[in-house]
């Protein structure tokens, strides 16, 4: 069941105030129309064809639009109304292609596309438009390249109406990005190892995961909550994967942050992505067990000085934190060669 979202209603507003009654009206009719046929006919049975995967259902297209309103907040009224319109149904469409399976799902979306419109050609110049733009969320182009947004037409129309094209396509672009948590897994079938074991890491990650979009203090906040259990002081294989994976994404997420704001002055606000990762064990704080905090923030070259890598950053950070001490300081502190004589 939909529950209409806040950004749905300012959609509506925007359009009607930019359109007229009628016109604008229409436009609302006909987003409505692919979000209930999506809703009733393909989120919900993306789990079906790719069950290992992260949720891709109506949950994931609300948290999206979520991301979207937190991320552009008071620069949504520099939207046109066609132009929310063109982006709120770009996040419809972005992940539809997961239907027909996972590889290269950001170019499957034409016949998924042509279905809910019933391929009325009305909507052919909608569709152009639109798919060219929900590709871009990921992969490659045709050379190679993982530049996808610079694929994107700068500008376009609809119906006559401008559209920012390219900058939509990057809002969609860091808003889904930024679409990670517990809302994504299901603890239950991570308890139960009812995941694959190739997919079972993506799930672990996502529910250790937070997101904060706090755009007044110009930063992303990524925090991840880590409960270290007794399994893990025997074998810290699966630890290590986890810790590996969250490093990794880090340096995904902030790399996107970047690439986003290049082609979108929206997200200009967004200087830094702050991070923190807090363990506990066995839902137990310790003062012995350290977070680590650290701070990724926008660097530009500065003549005479060293170019900063991001990546290098991260993978310092990696190296000098030890899981070796931390599983040894939580043997200390808790007795656990103690408790295991017992």
């Amino acid at each position: 069941m939909w529950e209409q979202h806040k950004l749905e209603c300012s959609l509506k507003d925007s359009l009607i105030i930019d359109l007229g009654d009628s016109k604008g009206n229409q436009f609302y009719n006909n987003y409505c129309t692919a979000r209930d046929y999506l809703v009733d006919n393909i989120y919900g049975q993306i789990q079906g064809v790719e069950k290992d995967l992260t949720d891709h259902s109506e949950k994931h297209i609300y948290n999206v639009l979520s991301n979207v309103e937190k991320l552009m907040e008071s620069s949504l009224d520099n939207l046109a109304g066609v132009e929310l319109y063109c982006l709120m149904v770009m996040i419809l469409f972005h992940d539809v292609g997961n239907i027909s399976g996972r590889d290269e799902h950001n170019k499957n979306i034409h016949a998924v596309y042509n279905h809910a419109r019933k391929k009325d050609v009305k909507f052919n110049q909608e569709r152009r438009i639109i798919t060219s733009a929900a590709k871009a969320h990921c992969g490659k182009t045709a050379s190679g390249s993982r530049d996808t947004l610079k694929e994107v037409a700068l500008s376009e129309n609809l119906e006559g109406h401008k559209v920012r094209l390219q900058e939509l396509a990057a809002i969609l672009r860091l808003a889904d990005e930024l679409a990670e948590g517990l809302q994504r897994t299901s603890t239950y079938m991570i308890d139960k190892s009812k995941i694959s074991e190739g997919s079972k890491i993506f799930h672990k990650y996502a529910s250790v995961t937070t997101v904060f979009i706090d755009k007044g203090n110009s930063r992303i906040v990524l925090s991840y909550d880590i409960d270290i259990c007794e399994n893990d002081l025997v074998n810290s294989a699966e630890l290590k994967e986890l810790l590996d994976m969250i490093f990794h994404r880090i340096h995904k997420l902030d790399e996107e942050r970047r690439y986003c704001k290049h082609y979108s002055h929206f997200l200009n606000d967004f200087k830094h992505t702050e991070v923190s990762l807090n363990f506990t064990y066995e839902g137990e704080e310790s003062e012995n067990i350290e977070a680590i905090k650290f701070t990724l923030p926008d660097k530009f070259p500065i003549p005479g000085e060293a170019d900063f890598e991001m990546s290098s950053f991260v993978d310092k950070t990696l190296k000098e934190f030890c899981l070796e001490n931390l599983i040894e300081g939580i043997k200390r502190e808790f007795k656990y060669e103690d408790c295991k004589s017992i």
